[in-house]
Order: structure tokens, then C-alpha cells, then sequence
């Protein structure tokens, strides 16, 4: 974390959220599971979407693991393009990812973070987290919601979601100052860090629960971040 940011408040912030979402996250959570026809057994079956959402990262894992590069491809671009819908990357952008060490990824800043991440979230579930746009915006509304006077803003993402596009324009005309903003070199691993903590303390095995609760209170937390102004 930069020098001058001070977490704790953050962390307490997310821990709070948590714990109050985590009991009604399997009506919260309503990200659809497209068929899985990359000859890879799964279903549904009774679980809520978000225990199937969890239970499939963990399947494509355990698929990656013995995997050559060429079904990793398949694999990665499943889980990006059909799964998360991120349809714009280049095959050879894709190709890039897969092959790339995770520490080559994690220096990549904020290049590509929202479609190299869901690649190390398959490459492993229970250490690494999706970083989207609804995520960043979801971290930064709460913090203006609790009127944090020293908040730990994350550069905004691109998004075709007008509640967040919305927010993120409102967020830009308060004028905070670049320092009170992670450096993009530091985003994901701070990202990384803070939801580890809060895991931690919270007795969760992995950071699924906590990048879910964010991702599906995107909009609920950005009207009322802008509403509260």
C-alpha cells in the first residue's frame, strides 16, 4: 500500500459490509452460468448461483491444472469471453495472458486487469479475485457512503453500465486528490491485500464471498453514494 494511505478504516469498512450482505449474498448474487461446452462436466444442479459460481471456478481449476496451453486457451476463453462477457480481446492478447507467469501478470498495473484476473482466479480460486469495474466502484462508494475523510480510491474502469458510468463521472467532479488514488502499478495487489485481510478476519478460506458482495451491490452502493452527496 502507498505511503499515506491508511487501510485499517477500509478494512473495517469491508469486514462491516460483509458481514451484513454474506447472509442474503445467494439472493444477491444472480451472475448467470452460461452452458460449459468446452467438455468439462458441470452443473447447476440445486446450488444458489453464487455456491455454483464458486464450486465452477474450482472445476475449471482442477481442468487448468494438467492442462497443454492450447485447452488452457479454450479454458481461459470460456471463462472470459462466454462467462464474464468480455468479448473484445484479440486471440493473441488472450495467448499472451494464459502463457504469462502470474508475476508477469500482477506487473502489468491496470492493463487488461478486468480479463487477466478472471485468468488467475481460474489459475487459483482461493488466492487470487476478480477486479472489475462494479468491484472498484463498490469499494469506492462505501468509502463515501461512510464518509471516510481519508479514503482509498480505486482508478475507475471502463464499464457499459450507466449506474456505474454515472458514479464514476460524479466521483471524478469531487475532485479528490491524486494521492487519495492507488497507483495503478498498485491497484490489484492492494486489491489483493485488503480483501486477504478481510477474509482473514472474518474466518473465510478464500476471497470469493467478499468480490461477489461487491460485484452485486455495484448500483445499490453507487445511487446511494451519489444520493448521500
Amino acid at each position: 500500500m502507498a505511503e499515506g494511505h491508511h487501510p485499517g478504516t477500509l478494512r473495517e469498512c469491508l469486514s462491516r459490509f460483509h458481514a451484513k450482505n454474506a447472509p442474503r449474498l445467494d439472493e444477491l448474487y444472480r451472475w448467470p452460468i452460461p452452458r460449459l461446452d468446452i467438455g468439462i462436466p458441470f452443473e447447476q444442479g440445486s446450488d444458489s448461483l453464487t455456491k455454483a459460481n464458486m464450486r465452477l471456478k474450482r472445476t475449471l481449476n482442477a481442468a487448468w491444472q494438467d492442462a497443454h496451453e492450447a485447452r488452457r486457451f479454450e479454458i481461459a476463453h470460456w471463462y472470459v469471453a462466454r462467462w464474464g462477457g468480455v468479448k473484445r480481446n484479440k486471440r493473441e492478447t488472450l495467448e499472451d495472458i494464459v502463457a504469462a507467469s502470474e508475476k508477469e501478470l500482477l506487473s502489468r498495473g491496470m492493463s487488461g486487469i478486468a480479463t487477466w484476473s478472471k485468468v488467475l482466479v481460474v489459475k487459483d480460486p482461493d488466492r487470487y479475485a476478480i477486479f472489475d469495474a462494479r468491484v472498484a466502484t463498490s469499494i469506492n462508494a462505501l468509502q463515501l457512503i461512510g464518509r471516510h475523510e481519508r479514503p482509498i480510491l480505486f482508478p475507475s474502469l471502463p464499464s457499459q453500465n450507466r449506474t456505474i458510468t454515472q458514479f464514476q463521472k460524479w466521483l471524478r467532479e469531487r475532485g479528490f486528490e491524486r494521492s487519495r488514488y492507488v497507483a495503478k502499478a498498485e491497484v490489484y495487489p492492494a486489491y489483493l491485500e485488503i480483501l486477504g485481510d478481510v477474509a482473514k478476519g472474518l474466518g473465510l478460506a478464500s476471497l470469493d464471498e467478499i468480490e461477489m458482495a461487491l460485484f452485486a451491490n455495484a448500483e445499490t452502493l453507487s445511487r446511494e453514494a451519489v444520493a448521500g452527496r
